[in-house]
């Protein structure tokens, strides 16, 4: 069952992106390849906790998400006096989910594995990432120029209003947004700013060749087809928690770079230099510019949101910023009405018309009030706190092989989780089996590290109180 239940894993977790692609069709309802794998080690699970009596590890997430998903419950508390039955409907379609990941996240956290089992799994993530990159810049291309394969069939049929199409472009540059497997472009931009963060970690922390790849070249090679496809999604959202989390980056790490971080700063700007020259050559466009420009147009929105300079247009590219801000001013002015409990689950949209969320934590606190909201805070301290006894624990390790894998492993996955919290949250279906895949391979460590650190102490403890008996005879 141990060989079962690790191959389950594997495939859970490697399969997760590729949620546009169905592996049967039941009802009219697409059954993804994560889905069907995760319950699947999630029955053996239950399984071996109800049949063998395996003993439950908890830890300080598990508790949190517990209460996360309290949280969701009580917010049903808001559907009182308004609830219908599509109330509830939508109610159910998210929590189900976020119940799903919740024992998805004990069934994982609670298996037996081993340490170069962990590498092979990250080796092989990185990979499926890599897979993924290079049809995204194929895509990019081939959109542009009209090249075969630029489209990909989606064979969800759930996530067939997704398909891309003419919306996928900038607009009036003409230049396309690679969305790769992805039914949108910000899709494909968070998956990717995952792998991009541990790969950093992983590059930053020369002192072990042996973690992923055993060359540096594959690893720097890795990064840049990573980031390219991430530039060419164009996600102004992904954008923003990618600098947001390398900030923090710099703030922990400044002394470094001070004295050596220049050379990777410069192969960065290489390698954007290199992109743009390609895109001038083909397109007669500076792309490096058009995001400067869209950038520009967002800090002026924001300027003119506050009340500082000139009114702006609300029409023409880079204005998705005003339908933001709407969705936020009516998020708090929901949650104004329902501060504790919110209006339920997944059901800001029924209440104040049919947003199309992007503003995450507002979405929290309109669906959930600010007990929901508080949920979410404390989960993440949960997480960060648990990253950081974790990596203290790893000090003890008197395998440094192993210690410097985990320190490695934990400290890429601490800035992940840093996007996570600036940029994503349970707001949307697909994030079940990919940001939420994170914390649960932060769990699966902690849990490991925790064992083998008792294990260890348990044996030195023994070991003292056999010489001090002997000593004592």
């Amino acid at each position: 069952m141990k060989k079962v239940k690790t191959a389950l894993f594997f495939l859970s977790i490697l399969s997760a992106p590729f949620y546009s692609f169905a592996l049967l069709t039941i009802g009219g309802r697409s059954i993804e390849f994560s889905w069907f794998f995760a319950v699947l080690l999630i029955l053996l699970f239950l399984a071996e906790l109800t049949i063998m009596k395996k003993k439950l590890l908890i830890n300080r997430i598990s508790v949190a998400l517990i209460v996360l998903n309290v949280a969701a419950i009580l917010s049903l508390l808001g559907l009182l006096g308004h609830a219908s039955g599509n109330y509830v409907a939508d109610f159910l379609t998210t929590y189900v989910q976020i119940l799903l990941v919740t024992v998805f996240f004990f069934a994982i956290a609670n298996m037996d594995i081993q340490w170069r089992q962990i590498l092979c799994l990250f080796r092989a993530w990185m990979l499926v990432a890599l897979l993924i990159a290079i049809y995204g810049v194929y895509q990019f291309f081939a959109l542009s120029s009209d090249l075969p394969f630029a489209r990909p069939v989606i064979t969800n049929v759930s996530r067939s209003s997704g398909q891309i199409s003419t919306g996928a472009y900038l607009g009036v540059y003409g230049l396309a947004r690679s969305t790769s497997i992805f039914p949108e472009p910000s899709a494909l931009a968070s998956y990717l700013l995952g792998p991009i963060l541990l790969l950093s970690i992983v590059l930053f922390r020369q002192n072990e060749k042996l973690v992923l790849f055993k060359s540096t070249i594959a690893k720097w090679l890795l990064l840049s087809t990573l980031g390219v496809a991430f530039i060419f999604a164009f996600s102004l959202g992904a954008f923003a928690a990618l600098l947001a989390t390398g900030l923090l980056f710099l703030l922990k790490y400044r002394g470094y770079f001070l004295r050596r971080g220049f050379k990777p700063l410069l192969f960065i700007l290489m390698v954007l230099l290199v992109i743009n020259y390609s895109i001038n050559v083909l397109y007669g466009m500076n792309y490096l510019g058009i995001i400067f420009v869209r950038l520009k147009i967002l800090i002026h929105q924001i300027i003119t949101s506050i009340g500082i300079g000139a009114e702006g247009s609300t029409a023409g590219p880079g204005t998705s910023y005003f339908t933001r801000l709407d969705m936020i001013v009516t998020g708090l002015s929901v949650w104004l009405k329902h501060p504790f409990f919110g209006v339920g689950l997944n059901n800001f949209g029924n209440v104040a018309g049919n947003f199309r969320w992007t503003a995450t934590p507002f979405q929290t606190l309109a669906d959930q009030g600010i007990l929901g909201l508080s949920a979410y805070v404390f989960f993440f301290w949960a997480v960060f706190r648990s990253l950081k006894e974790a990596k203290k624990r790893l000090e003890g390790f008197e395998d440094r092989k192993t210690a410097m894998i985990g320190q490695t492993l934990l400290t890429g996955l601490t800035y992940v989780v840093w996007s996570q919290f600036v940029f994503f949250f349970f707001s949307d279906t697909w994030f079940a089996f990919n940001q939420f895949i994170y914390f649960a391979l932060i769990g699966l460590l902690v849990n490991i590290i925790h064992r083998e650190s008792s294990a260890s102490n348990n044996i030195e403890k023994r070991s003292a109180d056999i010489l001090s008996k002997g000593g004592t005879q």
